[in-house]
């Protein structure tokens, strides 16, 4: 019954894309991939940029993320050693976009813990990336000792702490919750019962 589906908020003048999928592709092309379809089945007019889907030039990724509403960090590692993930994230904060960090868990698909995930970034070659690690980690990953999942505090314009992707669907429906709720406290998501009346009469301009 598609009274019972969220639905996506129309998009603003100017923006294309609901959600931009920020990723590496040496370890994180397929999780990206796998992303998209699983939000995608949730909510299926939401409009998802992923750049092997999507991308024509990789000389307008910037422009891209002018063009989309939120900004979702799929950070494995290795992340924050790609030139044009560090340009992705450098275009986000330049440009406020609102942004989801997901991490991945698994060690064999180039999951690493918070705490080895924040020390790449706060390492990586350009300074300007370095110093955003609060804002992207909030206050996970301080503690090596621990497995870095603990929820980080908001920080920015960051919504919520960094989220865990998981495989198994039990575990992914909880990945996939969490971020629709981010998705909605940035207001590009309607409840069920106001999805297809707020599409309907929302305004296009």
């Amino acid at each position: 019954d598609d009274s019972e589906r969220v639905g996506a908020a129309p998009l603003p003048k100017g923006v294309n894309f609901h959600l931009f999928v920020s990723h590496v592709w040496r370890t994180g092309q397929d999780q990206a991939r796998a992303l998209k379809s699983a939000v995608r089945e949730v909510i299926p007019d939401l409009s998802v940029f992923l750049d092997v889907d999507d991308l024509n030039d990789i000389g307008s990724l910037e422009d891209l993320i002018r063009q989309s509403a939120i900004v979702v960090f799929f950070v494995t590692s290795g992340f924050f050693e790609s030139h044009n993930a560090r340009r992705e994230v450098l275009a986000t904060f330049a440009l406020r976009k609102p942004y989801i960090v997901v991490v991945e868990t698994s060690r064999l698909h180039g999951g690493a813990s918070l705490a080895e995930l924040r020390a790449e970034c706060e390492d990586c070659d350009d300074e300007r990336c370095a110093l955003l690690a609060p804002a992207i980690f909030g206050e996970a990953g301080l503690d090596a000792d621990k497995d870095g999942f603990d929820d980080g505090a908001e920080k920015m314009h960051g919504i919520g702490g960094p989220i865990r992707w998981y495989r198994e669907r039990a575990y992914l429906n909880l990945t996939l919750i969490e971020m629709a709720e981010c998705v909605r406290a940035a207001g590009m998501l309607y409840p069920p019962s106001e999805g297809a009346a707020g599409a309907s009469s929302a305004p296009h301009s």
